[in-house]
């Protein structure tokens, strides 16, 4: 099985396969090809957002400190191989193809997994191969019946953030859906929470861990961020710290790794505070609000739920303090709140180009404009929506803001339209 034959033989699966109660498909499915994973160490990562960043501030740590550092990832943002990495480096097309024919061989002709199931399987046995000393590993969809979740005990279970999104399949309020991410907690492991966990999402990991004999760390490190002649610097605690990652909701992950980092070296990691440091000021993570500067300056933000949308404005008062015009690109797809996320972008927008060219369930451009209200265009492609919205932001000495969904992130990230760096 080449590469190509191995991304078919992965697409032949559908992307959640079919339904399930618990986690026993995953199960057999890893006891097929030998459970690596129970010979692995974890830092399990849930939350509604920030698991990205968070993965990415907490890896690169630990890859200073010198450790062997698995991290797997969900959605891909430029191919599929970036899912999977061993110290940042992703799984290789020749390594991917050979171990998904082994997978393929276990799984002979059952096609009721899922994509996720089999990327799971085809990463823990990497993972080993590579022999990582610990893997940072973010859940999918919930944690409870994510397969993720077969992991045997993490050393700390974190959970980022609770708050609503996936109610169809997580539940329709607060309570329901911190059941869901609380899943991953077992007996053994610690379990840190941000400092901003609702009361009701809280309550809930506390009664879960105390099942399990678990005890839990709300992140206490405070985060203000200021410009310094570094750039921006957020205090943290009583130490400072230089980002490449510069929003409120990076900030609020800072802080919940830099608890994570308490409990690790509690648990006898050797990581020093130049490690955190220096690992911290390294992690970046790409469309999770990247300030490019030019003319105009643009923002590419992955927010795609009303929590993220919120963190989105609060970090373009931070720069702007509400004195720059802001021309928004936006798409989103069916599975969220768009309603609610497009009328609060349109807020703080003076205009939004709509766009629905970057996945197949994205909502009509067309329908989206209708939602934004009277300064809203929808645009028959991505490329031509930000290139007008540049020429407006020009026009009023404004910036462009791309948001919306992780999926267009990726199709922005792709081409020639953004300007960071891939690597």
């Amino acid at each position: 099985m080449n590469y190509f034959e191995a991304m078919d033989f992965i697409g032949e699966f559908t992307k959640s396969g079919a339904p399930i109660k618990d986690l026993s498909r995953a199960e057999e499915l890893m006891r097929s090809v030998g459970d690596p994973q129970e010979k692995l160490r974890f830092v399990h990562i849930a939350g509604t957002n920030g698991k990205g960043t968070t993965v990415e501030f907490i890896s690169e740590v630990l890859m200073e400190a010198g450790y062997t550092t698995g991290q797997f990832t969900s959605p891909y943002i430029l191919r599929y191989n970036d899912r999977i990495r061993v110290n940042g480096t992703e799984i290789s097309d020749e390594d991917l193809a050979r171990i998904c024919t082994e997978v393929a061989e276990k799984v002979g002709e059952r096609r009721d997994y899922s994509q996720f199931e089999i990327t799971m399987a085809i990463a823990m046995l990497y993972f080993l191969e590579k022999r990582c000393g610990i893997v940072v590993l973010e859940a999918g969809i919930g944690g409870l019946l994510d397969c993720t979740n077969v992991i045997p005990s993490p050393e700390v279970a974190v959970i980022t953030s609770v708050a609503l999104d996936h109610t169809d399949i997580l539940g329709k309020t607060i309570k329901e859906i911190a059941v869901q991410k609380a899943g991953i907690i077992k007996p053994g492991c610690d379990v840190v929470t941000a400092l901003s966990i609702p009361k009701e999402a809280y309550d809930v990991i506390k009664k879960v861990a105390g099942f399990y004999g678990a005890d839990v760390y709300l992140s206490f490190f405070e985060q203000l961020a200021y410009y310094d002649d570094q750039g921006i610097a957020v205090q943290a605690g009583s130490k400072s710290y230089h980002l490449k990652m510069n929003s409120v909701a990076a900030w609020r992950d800072l802080s919940t790794a830099l608890m994570v980092f308490e409990i690790l070296k509690r648990r006898g990691f050797d990581i020093s505070e130049d490690d955190i440091s220096i690992g911290v000021g390294r992690a970046r993570v790409i469309g999770r609000t990247e300030y490019f500067h030019g003319d105009p300056d643009v923002i590419l933000d992955g927010s795609h739920n009303m929590e993220g949308v919120d963190a989105l404005e609060r970090t373009l008062n931070f720069y702007t303090d509400g004195h720059v015009p802001v021309i928004t690109v936006a798409g989103m797809i069916r599975s969220k709140d768009y309603h609610s996320c497009i009328e609060r972008i349109a807020g703080f927008s003076c205009a939004v180009l709509t766009v629905d060219d970057f996945a197949p369930n994205a909502v009509p451009a067309e329908e989206l404009a209708q939602l934004a209200g009277d300064d809203a265009y929808p645009y028959d492609s991505l490329e031509e929506a930000f290139l007008k919205a540049q020429d407006m932001a020009r026009s009023v000495n404004g910036m462009v803001v791309v948001c919306g969904s992780l999926y267009l992130v990726s199709e922005f990230a792709s081409s020639d339209m953004y300007r960071g760096d891939r690597k």
